[in-house]
């Protein structure tokens, strides 16, 4: 064979058989965003990428990725952390302390013990990396070495830090769960400012949201459920604006993102929320009208069956020409018409003044708790969300939750999103992370979903697509302890968390296992104790809350998916015929937790509220009151006052002003007398809640009188389970209540 001829072939056959990935930085040209000093847009040196928190840099990889390496650390990761990527080195937080790695190769740099976990992904600039821990104390490491930046004071604040330290002209800015914001001298770690909204009826609400920076404003969002901007005037700190108080239970994960409108110029922020809803009606129940997914089902619900919500067109926009557009005013005139049920709240960063229209983000990608961030294209400047488009992938298929859809840019304050992408499914309860780079964005759906990228510079159709395994670490055999995290393009790969799994994706199949990376013992003393005093004088406050207050309803919580399994509302993989759960998650929902919580605490408060303590249990939870500990399994939402401080929806009122009870319901309205099983769904482990005979016998040590009369009132409630019922082998926390 021609020598010539031979070589093409085997040039032909390398290329055909070796993927393809092209690599390359694409500038931004719209919405661009500003990173930490010593980093580049090509860089990802905090969370969400840049101090505008797009979740977008410049560094595009193309084609079908594969494993390459892989590590596991020996801790655990915060699920809404990022890897962060700096210097040819990857920095991860954990529950241990703090990693680092090489980019390229996967062997590890150094570790950095604590000796409690790091609350968020730490921040990268000129060579230090920044990190906040539950410890109350923000660190700066250098990453030459893996030590505490020398000179490096350690400020102690009220509570620990959760959220993602702000690194600019040698500040740290970073919110507390104590309420305040703190303002650190980037070189010293010395105390600049702290300041917390001492006016709000809940000035100690914790910041666990990561603030956004732009032109020396600090913005971000509170679990007091408010919105606030602060301007670094030096020494001090001034109020730029403080929200109206917004939907939903607060700000609890993730982050705020600075978003420019170039029709009007303005810069707006932009907040992913929660939803105030009844998470314990989580799945089909007889309950339809309080379903948590229910806005789904309305908005689609004149839609026939697997077809869109509004009509498909080609729209001018900041997106590339020829883009296909779905008109969604169905899902916009929903908001619009109630309000309370917006998740994506969009402020003037002027005055903080609500934007509208809504955005036309419906209910998706979550079972519950925060609603992942949209992002912003650094191409286009378009910002991009998950949005339920359509009722069903097809006429066949019905979707879980009542939509499905991609992730789809907006014509920002129009009714009009792009179609840029198209999945056989993306339904509303499988969860989708998504960052981007240059002109693509990477998604990752769920932890047994697939994962992989689109184009957004070429209209759907003509845009290139890439699916990288059709489920994550789990699908690739890689061990992990936990669910699949975004991916972050950097230097020519992209890496994913996935649980306590590193993974390094790129053009070589190998998928080689790096050595696991243990983190070393702390190497600074701990942090001081807060003082018995500080924690009595709080426990104190707390307590006359609640007894001022008199009856109260149970505590609001909304814990997603397993709120809805323990609360016999969801049964996922066939595990048991239904779920087997009384309530569990509705906290305070039985008498027996309010006597335990304050018999508990009796002991260790002063006499004038251990006075208090007795007449308030007295009153409400003694023998024949109205929440008697040995009649009562259920409070009930009928009656008492709210303990949290978010403000209802019309159907929560509807359900806490409901005139009627049926035991088959999974929310009680007026108080119940045996535990809530519903019926055909799962198996009866008890009549009576036998936890409240815990709360029985604290009550007796505190009313030693009234023993022998609340003994007798309870006696026969004791039950004995059946250790038999595989349930119980299913759910061991079932048979420790």
């Amino acid at each position: 064979m021609n020598r010539y001829i031979w070589h093409a072939c085997v040039l032909i056959l390398y290329f055909l058989l070796t993927p393809l990935i092209y690599a390359s930085t694409v500038p931004c040209s719209k919405n661009c965003p500003t990173t930490p000093a010593g980093t580049t847009t090509a860089d990802w040196p905090m969370l969400a990428g840049n101090l505008e928190r797009t979740n977008w840099n410049t560094e595009e990889v193309r084609g079908v990725v594969y494993p390459e390496w892989y590590t596991v650390i020996n801790a655990q990761i915060a699920r809404e952390s990022q890897i962060i990527a700096a210097n040819n080195a990857l920095f991860i937080s954990t529950d241990k302390g703090l990693v680092a790695m090489n980019a390229a190769t996967g062997t590890a740099l150094w570790t950095f013990g604590t000796h409690m976990p790091l609350g968020s992904a730490p921040t990268y600039a000129n060579g230090i990396v920044y990190a906040g821990g539950y410890d109350r104390r923000i660190y700066a490491i250098n990453t030459s070495d893996g030590k505490l930046k020398t000179g490096w004071t350690f400020v102690e604040a009220g509570a620990g830090f959760e959220t993602n330290p702000i690194v600019v002209n040698n500040r740290v800015y970073a919110g507390n769960r104590d309420g305040y914001m703190y303002c650190l001298d980037a070189a010293t770690g010395a105390l600049i400012w702290k300041w917390r909204d001492e006016t709000d009826e809940w000035p100690d609400a914790p910041i666990r949201y990561s603030a956004a920076y732009k032109n020396g404003v600090i913005y971000w969002g509170q679990d007091n459920a408010h919105a606030y901007a602060l301007k670094d005037n030096g020494s001090t700190p001034a109020l730029v604006f403080k929200s109206a108080q917004l939907p939903g239970v607060g700000f609890s994960t993730y982050w705020t993102i600075l978003y420019h409108d170039p029709t009007s110029n303005k810069d707006y922020i932009v907040l992913s929320g929660t939803k105030k809803d009844n998470s314990f009606v989580w799945w089909n129940t007889p309950d339809q009208d309080y379903y948590y997914y229910r806005e789904n089902y309305d908005i689609h619900g004149s839609v026939p069956f697997g077809t869109y919500v509004g009509a498909r067109g080609n729209v001018a926009g900041e997106w590339v020409s020829g883009t296909a557009t779905i008109d969604v005013s169905k899902i916009q005139n929903y908001f619009n018409a109630k309000p309370h049920k917006r998740h994506v709240m969009i402020l003037d960063s002027a005055n903080g003044s609500e934007f509208k229209p809504y955005a036309p983000y419906n209910w998706m990608a979550t079972h519950g708790g925060t609603q992942y961030p949209p992002l912003i294209s650094g191409i286009d400047g378009v910002m991009y969300h998950y949005i339920g488009y359509q009722y069903g992938p097809d006429a066949n298929t019905y979707p879980n939750m009542g939509a499905s859809g991609c992730i789809a840019g907006w014509k920002f304050g129009t009714q009009y999103i792009s179609e840029v992408c198209h999945w056989p499914r993306g339904y509303a309860d499988e969860p989708v992370q998504y960052t981007a780079g240059g002109n693509l964005i990477y998604w990752v759906e769920g932890f047994n979903m697939p994962y992989g990228a689109f184009e957004i510079n070429k209209p759907l159709g003509t845009n290139a697509s890439w699916e990288y395994a059709p489920c994550a670490g789990d699908c690739l055999g890689i061990p992990n302890h936990g669910g699949d995290g975004p991916l972050t393009p950097y230097k020519n790969r992209l890496y994913m968390l996935d649980g306590n799994a590193i993974i390094a994706f790129g053009s070589s199949n190998t998928k080689t296992e790096k050595p696991s990376i243990t983190i070393g013992n702390p190497t600074t003393t701990q942090s001081t104790q807060t003082p018995s005093s500080t924690i009595r004088q709080k426990l104190e406050q707390e307590l006359q809350k609640m007894m001022s207050a008199g009856v109260l309803r149970p505590g609001y919580h909304d814990s997603g998916i397993w709120g809805s399994y323990v609360n016999g509302a969801y049964s996922p993989f066939g595990e048991i015929p239904y779920t087997t759960g009384d309530h569990i998650a509705e906290y305070f929902h039985t008498p027996g937790d309010t006597v335990t919580t304050l018999v508990w605490a009796y002991p260790y408060v002063s006499s004038t509220i251990q006075t208090q303590i007795k007449n308030y249990l007295s009153a409400y939870y003694g023998p024949g009151k109205s929440n008697d500990i040995s009649t009562i399994a259920h409070i009930g939402w009928k009656n008492g006052a709210q303990r949290e401080i978010y403000l209802d929806t019309p159907e929560i009122i509807d359900v806490a002003k409901r005139n009627w009870e049926d035991m088959n319901l999974t929310i009680a309205a007026a108080p119940r007398t045996t535990s809530q099983y519903p019926d055909g769904y799962i198996t009866k482990i008890w009549n009576f809640p036998q936890d409240s005979f815990y709360g029985a016998w604290k009550y007796a040590q505190l009313f030693p009188d009234q023993a022998g009369t609340l003994f007798n009132a309870i006696k026969g409630k004791l039950e004995s389970p059946n250790l038999a019922n595989p349930d119980l082998t299913h759910l061991p926390y079932i048979l420790n209540q």
